[in-house]
């Protein structure tokens, strides 16, 4: 085994840069080692590889162009916001306003449009999931026209119904988000995705019910028929079909021919060789890392469930904290507590459904498993740890694998410091970064070796969650702990409507809404020029601030038209700008031609939504810019733009 080891770090590490990088060729990288450690002849080795990289040419030709001439579907999955629909070449995404119900047939009359790249990284990818599941296209139509439409059966939800569907089919639609909220934060969410634990119970449950059948072939047969049937309602996902194909290569057959890490790479080789993409999933690294390392824990510490927890445990924090940005070091507790009342719960969940009359009693259950959740969340301590990057993932899991070498106490320690001294050093980069919100604005400035940051305006308002959803992850990814300076530069809702939901989050030191000579944060001065300048006007009002930082100068100028702009010249004969925040988000009416020619920006930061109603930017700023030699970048063409600094060093990274 020990000989393997090298493989499988390297196998680990690799995935990681793939999943990182978005690389085909990484990819294929991770499936030879899956090979190597399957089988060494040459021959199947060969044949194994063609095979794959067919698959990798198939996939990337399926996802670069349309193959569809056949335009009516079949719905085979309902979602809360939109459906899949299917048919003989393959799938997509149906945006509709529509009721449909499973196996509703419909024509779609639009056209197909691309998936849209996430364009920030600390998000969850779930156009990359998508793709991974092969499907590439959406379309929107609010006038499906029905081919074959199921009758419309009103299903009475209660709370068993509801547990059901997520328990044994992973639908969480029915359930309430607290209490998803609080299996990810004692972080035992992975309890409760069907994986291996669920299919071995399942494989007993109905050995026994079938153990009338004598003729054991064909009692296996029936099982497998039965899980295989299970896995395709999961749509194979990931852990569902590793599952299923661990049963089949723990079948006697198998049993005197395969090691278990040999069973784990033949697993991993199918999934692969049938979706090359699925490696570019976090599903993917969760139960293939994660089993891996069951499989390579010492007899000694299995039987230590404390133990044999915290090991698991500390494999999984690379993977975890890059989802969620924390880890909860009570998890390795609540594992162990939290299994069989979760088998128990499975029981209760199914009986009830299929006898009515104990209802009653399941509603019961639930209530006081939910009332023990909720109260068991209260104690629970995170330790937030932001997005990893890629190299300290990698020298984590090199000093974890020194472990499943040595096998001794001490060598686990290794990752524990690693992580510590990575916890209590600050972010060693700095950063000013413009974040994709649509409509809007919301800047990040953060100082070198620092936790603390300060913003400029902060989007959009509750309703549209801006805040929520790509505010908060980003300042939570990148290890800022506290607000320091929030700047409001205008009461626009599309500039100051989350600064309630900010501050529901975080602390925020100071919020600074009227005009002020300047602001020092940290070794950093930001000068208004125009603090004396005052209009009707409530954008030409906008709080604006010049700023050096690390050797760039930059502008930051709210809405403020070229009336506003031309003032400048009151104060300043010259004001050389090296990266500018475009006004108005690239209105016509600012960033005029006197304007460029005082600043002359190297780059020109637009914020805007991609195909908003105001048609910004306008062709005519975009000119301009372009006539004066400064490089526009808008945030919905590149997504998140950010200028990340250390000491004489500063690059620019775009996450589209």
């Amino acid at each position: 085994m020990i000989i393997y080891l090298p493989v499988i770090s390297f196998s680990i590490i690799i995935s990681m840069l793939a999943y990182y990088y978005h690389s085909s060729i990484l990819v294929l990288v991770v499936m030879i080692m899956m090979i190597y450690l399957f089988i060494k002849k040459r021959v199947i080795f060969v044949f194994l590889l063609i095979i794959i990289i067919l698959s990798c040419l198939y996939l990337e030709i399926k996802l670069v162009k349309p193959v569809f001439n056949n335009y009516q579907f079949r719905i085979t999955k309902l979602n809360k916001y939109d459906y899949y629909g299917c048919n003989k070449q393959g799938c997509i995404i149906i945006e509709t306003k529509q009721e449909l119900n499973i196996n509703d047939e419909v024509l779609v009359k639009n056209d197909f449009k691309p998936l849209a790249y996430l364009s920030n990284n600390t998000l969850f990818d779930m156009n990359t999931y998508l793709r991974s599941k092969g499907i590439s296209y959406k379309v929107k139509d609010d006038h499906l026209k029905f081919i074959k439409q199921q009758p419309r059966l009103s299903k009475m939800h209660n709370k068993v119904n509801d547990y059901f569907d997520y328990l044994f089919f992973m639908d969480k639609t029915n359930i309430d988000n607290n209490v998803i909220d609080s299996f990810i934060n004692l972080a035992i969410i992975h309890l409760v995705v069907i994986s291996g634990f669920h299919f071995n119970k399942l494989y007993k449950l109905l050995k026994g019910l079938l153990m009338f059948i004598k003729n054991d072939y064909l009692l296996e047969l029936i099982i497998l028929i039965c899980l295989f049937l299970y896995a395709k309602s999961l749509m194979f996902s990931i852990p569902a079909l590793r599952a299923l194909l661990l049963i089949i290569f723990n079948h006697e057959y198998f049993n005197n021919k395969l090691s278990l890490l040999q069973k784990q790479a033949l697993s991993a080789i199918i999934i692969l060789g049938f979706n090359p993409l699925s490696v570019l999933t976090s599903s993917f690294h969760l139960t293939f890392i994660i089993s891996t390392i069951i499989i390579l824990i010492p007899n000694d510490y299995q039987k230590n469930k404390i133990m044999f927890n915290t090991i698991i445990f500390l494999g999984m924090i690379p993977l975890i904290t890059n989802i969620n940005y924390f880890i909860a070091p009570f998890s390795i507790i609540f594992q162990i507590i939290f299994l069989p009342i979760l088998y128990g719960l499975y029981l209760v969940v199914f009986t009830c459904q299929y006898l009515s009359f104990l209802l009653p009693f399941g509603l019961v259950v639930i209530n006081y498993f939910e009332s023990f959740l909720k109260w068991i969340a209260n104690y629970n301590i995170i330790i937030e740890l932001g997005y990893l990057p890629i190299i300290i993932c990698i020298l984590y899991y090199l000093l974890f694998s020194f472990f499943l070498i040595k096998k001794t106490k001490k060598t686990l320690l290794l990752p524990i410091i690693f992580m510590t001294l990575y916890y209590f050093i600050p972010p060693c980069l700095g950063q000013v970064t413009y974040l994709n919100i649509g409509q809007g604005d919301c800047i990040i400035i953060k100082p070198m070796f620092s936790n603390e940051a300060m913003l400029i305006d902060v989007g959009q308002p509750f309703k549209t969650k801006t805040v929520q959803n790509i505010i908060v992850p980003y300042l939570k990814a990148q290890r800022i702990k506290q607000i320091k300076y929030l700047v409001i530069t205008h009461d626009d809702i599309d500039h100051a409507g989350g600064e309630l939901d900010l501050k529901k989050t975080f602390k925020v030191e100071k919020t600074i809404k009227n005009k002020t000579k300047e602001i020092r944060f940290n070794n950093l001065t930001f000068i208004d020029f125009l603090f004396k300048e005052h209009a009707q006007d409530k954008n030409d009002n906008s709080l604006t601030y010049y700023s050096r930082i690390n050797g760039l100068n930059y502008l930051f100028t709210g809405d403020i038209s070229s009336k506003m702009e031309a003032k400048y010249d009151k104060y300043l004969e010259d004001l050389p700008v090296d990266v500018l925040k475009v006004a108005h988000h690239g209105s016509k009416y600012s960033s005029s031609d006197a304007f460029l020619n005082l600043t002359n920006p190297k780059l020109a930061i637009i914020s805007a939504k991609k195909d908003n109603p105001y048609h910004h930017p306008h062709p005519e700023t975009i000119r301009r810019f372009v006539n004066h030699q400064s490089v526009p970048l808008s945030t919905f063409d590149h997504g998140n733009i950010s200028i990340f600094f250390f000491y004489n060093f500063n690059y620019l990274k775009s996450y589209q």
